[in-house]
């Protein structure tokens, strides 16, 4: 069986060399696990306001520099259909916001979602209605 490298240029359109070369970037872009954590960072109390982007600051959990974030989201609604999203601070448009829909009325639906943050480490978040009975968010990393 031929080498990884030599498989990969053998069954890779133009011989792998539509590529990009990313050597350069070690350790430019780094991911730190938060470790065993135990609690929420954020819980419903954190999001009192319905039907506006509004910011939400990220600055006590991660360090300077913070790009993005690995966050686990937990929500429940007592209706259908609500949307609870975090997008990057200054962002308007829906297509690239990190969202979570109660798909089933009290029912938690939980999910892994990557927010981009601001310089100044912040995300806005969204609430489609009041209708959340809990929205739980745990930071579990971060890129720098």
């Amino acid at each position: 069986m031929p080498e990884i490298g030599e498989r990969h240029h053998t069954t890779h359109e133009d011989g792998g060399n539509d590529e990009i070369d990313v050597t350069a970037l070690t350790g430019r872009i780094n991911y730190v696990d938060r470790g065993d954590a135990s609690a929420w960072d954020f819980t419903i109390t954190d999001f009192p306001i319905i039907g506006a982007l509004t910011d939400i600051s990220f600055a006590s959990i991660v360090p300077v520099g913070t790009k993005r974030i690995s966050a686990r989201v937990q929500v429940t609604s007592n209706a259908v259909g609500r949307l609870f999203s975090l997008c990057k601070k200054g962002y308007t448009q829906g297509y690239n916001m990190a969202m979570i829909t109660a798909l089933v009325a009290n029912y938690s639906f939980i999910m892994d979602l990557e927010i981009d943050l601001d310089s100044n480490r912040m995300a806005s978040y969204y609430l489609s209605e009041n209708t959340f009975t809990e929205i739980s968010i745990f930071v579990r990393g971060w890129w720098i």
